[in-house]
């Protein structure tokens, strides 16, 4: 089971438009992206992990432990970022699978976010692209925010979810 994000994540910047108050204007080139032009580990001046699982006392209950660097659970080859949950045990666990993040390596302000993925089927599955805080100034999750770009539930096949969170 695999979540391919294949070749486009790109942001550009938004900067204040001198010539109208109150509007932005993006670049024209991105600030920010990641083609996947290459082979082996996702590039480690741009990914970091998320390492561990439910007994972290973070996620969603996912059955999965997260590793690090572990070219079975994230590898680039012909363009594409494959992101792959293994049936193993593992630190208690029943499955592998890895979870990438940009923190301290991309971190926006403004911007538009362009991902293109192809996500897997069958339920169990949750393919996902959020934006989280680098600081969490307002507390942990969800007062310091969170953006859905992409939710895939297995459960629902059909559907694409999105949405944001803030303080409550």
């Amino acid at each position: 089971m695999s979540l391919w994000i294949l070749p486009l994540i790109t942001i550009l910047s938004a900067s204040p438009d001198s010539t109208h108050a109150g509007e932005y204007k993006f670049a024209e080139t991105p600030s920010w992206s990641d083609e996947f032009d290459y082979n082996g580990l996702p590039d480690a001046r741009k990914w970091g992990y998320d390492v561990g699982s439910l007994h972290n006392g973070w996620g969603n209950h996912e059955l999965q432990y997260y590793t690090a660097a572990n070219r079975k659970n994230a590898s680039v080859a012909n363009g594409v970022l494959r992101i792959t949950a293994i049936k193993e045990q593992y630190e208690g666990l029943d499955y592998t699978s890895a979870r990438l993040v940009s923190k301290n390596k991309g971190d926006f302000l403004y911007g538009r976010f362009v991902v293109r993925a192809k996500v897997p089927k069958g339920k169990g599955t949750w393919a996902a692209a959020w934006m989280l805080p680098t600081d969490w100034v307002y507390g942990g999750w969800p007062h310091s925010g969170e953006i859905d770009i992409m939710e895939h539930v297995g459960y629902d096949e059909n559907a694409i979810h999105y949405r944001s969170y803030k303080g409550l």
